[in-house]
């Protein structure tokens, strides 16, 4: 349904005028190409796909199909403080305190993205990477977890029977530009 809602926005963003009082809305820009596969249960797009030295990338992440369908579940996710860290994880998520990582929750929780959203939700994120000081391609890396009962970001002893996690990894430019202070 919300892969269908975001498909008929894009629609009619193309066949309206631009109003500059308007705010823009992250469904509206969307980049919907991958949402064909039946199979992917996260959408994650850069905000911009390029970004001055000493910035950093911002993610977005819908999760297209709960894992947990019948529940009150919800997605947190982690991003790199240091580059390379989440390739540290090992896959029974047991060294997660230990890396450097920070931690987001979604925009139910997070109201200071909220706005970004036409319909913010439990399954809709925004993420703050690592600040990026080499020019070019770069890594911007995210572990997405899907839960239920208790938050990963707050409760260190979550069960892995109650989560759902997947990785992504989106390349960001970094270009030349002034360092911010």
């Amino acid at each position: 349904m919300r892969i269908i809602m975001l498909f008929i926005a894009l629609i009619l963003l193309g066949s309206c005028k631009l109003d500059k009082n308007k705010p823009i809305l992250l469904e509206d820009n969307l980049n919907m190409n991958n949402l064909g596969n039946k199979d992917i249960k996260l959408f994650a797009s850069l905000l911009k796909d390029s970004i001055n030295i000493g910035e950093s990338p911002k993610v977005i992440v819908s999760m297209l199909s709960p894992a947990f369908k019948n529940s009150k579940s919800q997605i947190v996710a982690f991003s790199e403080s240091q580059d390379s860290a989440l390739l540290q994880l090992d896959e029974k998520l047991s060294n997660l305190y230990e890396l450097d990582l920070y931690g987001f929750h979604n925009v139910s929780i997070d109201t200071s993205n909220r706005r970004l959203f036409k319909e913010p939700s439990r399954y809709d994120i925004i993420v703050a990477g690592r600040k990026m000081y080499k020019e070019g391609y770069n890594k911007s890396r995210v572990l997405v977890i899907e839960f239920i009962g208790k938050d990963p970001i707050l409760d260190l002893k979550f069960d892995l029977d109650s989560i759902w996690f997947d990785y992504i990894e989106l390349d960001v430019y970094v270009r030349k530009g002034i360092l911010p202070n």
